[in-house]
């Protein structure tokens, strides 16, 4: 198992040798990145949205008082 682990990685190192293969792996990362960053905003744009409705729901509950 671990022979296994080590030729792949040997093999892995020497594709990033070819400039279009590292290339794409930087295409992917910044990708990754990328939608990473925009599902944390999503996030932060429900929990904000959430916080909203109810302030507007007290709004209600103050104003029918």
């Amino acid at each position: 198992m671990l022979q296994k682990i080590k030729i792949t990685s040997i093999h892995f190192i020497k594709r990033l040798s070819d400039v279009r293969f590292s290339g794409q792996v930087i295409f992917v990362i910044i990708v990754l990145l990328v939608s990473w960053s925009t599902v944390k905003a999503i996030q932060s744009n429900y929990d904000v949205q959430k916080q909203v409705v109810a302030k507007q729901k007290e709004n209600e509950i103050q104003e029918l008082k």
